[in-house]
């Protein structure tokens, strides 16, 4: 397939920074300002699937992305393979999954979703339970994952609602992700494909974060350090779930 959105980062802007030793990659005060493509991935149900193709910087800036709603999970991996050199993905879905998750007396299964509700019990019914999830939301987002993982490209679980609902207004990150973040969501005429398309550029800037390492705290380690939670499995391979700030159980 054949997508508008065919994003190039100049050839020998990234030959060089990738002739740079990793802990020097984004500091080197000899190369330009690195900005690089990240993706988004928010899945759902038939032509309900919102991808985000985003530059982001090291220091938050990004530039405007461009979003779309695609039919199915195989146009999403089509759109993966139309990409020139992404960085990695983001995707709206639970990438690690507890065996736990339907047993008497645990709560949700997932050790870092009673945490995120502990944390911001404002928004704690955001944060849905794994066995109460819809399949399209799941089973799409583990195989868009699982291409991702052939492609090479790393992968991250991300939590978009949640992230713009909490998120912290003095962080001028943040804000300036709100702020796109509702754009989004107001330049469409159909606001539930605009709402999946705004819920994937989060994703990107997640997973932005975490490869920049800024958000150095991942919510999986929580389930890790529970006595009372099973292993976590993860079904499309290594992943992690980056978050702005510590949490019980999963520290900076």
């Amino acid at each position: 397939a054949s997508h508008k959105y065919r994003m190039n980062m100049p050839h020998r802007q990234r030959e060089a920074a990738e002739s740079l030793p990793c802990h020097r990659l984004w500091r080197c005060e000899y190369t330009a300002r690195i900005v690089e493509l990240f993706l988004g991935y928010d899945p759902g149900g038939d032509g309900k699937h919102g991808v985000a193709a985003v530059r982001i910087a090291e220091d938050g800036s990004l530039e405007e992305p461009e979003t779309d709603c695609l039919r199915d999970a195989a146009e999403v991996m089509d759109w993966l393979h139309d990409q020139s050199n992404p960085r990695a993905l983001g995707i709206d879905t639970l990438l690690a999954w507890s065996p736990t998750g339907g047993r008497r007396g645990r709560s949700s299964g997932r050790a870092c979703d009673g945490a995120l509700r502990r944390k911001y019990p404002e928004h704690s019914k955001s944060v849905i339970a794994q066995n109460s999830l819809y399949s399209a939301m799941t089973i799409n987002g583990i195989i868009v994952a699982m291409e991702a993982q052939n492609l090479g490209l790393p992968i991250v679980e991300s939590h978009p609602k949640l992230l713009i609902s909490a998120a912290n207004n003095s962080d001028p990150e943040m804000t300036a992700l709100c702020e796109t973040y509702h754009r989004i969501c107001q330049r469409r005429t159909d606001p539930k494909n605009a709402d999946h398309e705004a819920d994937a550029v989060v994703a990107a800037w997640s997973v932005s974060r975490h490869i920049y390492r800024k958000w150095t705290t991942d919510l999986y380690d929580i389930d890790k350090n529970c006595k009372n939670s099973g292993n976590l499995l993860l079904p499309a391979g290594e992943a992690a779930f980056p978050w702005p700030e510590p949490i019980e159980g999963a520290p900076a």
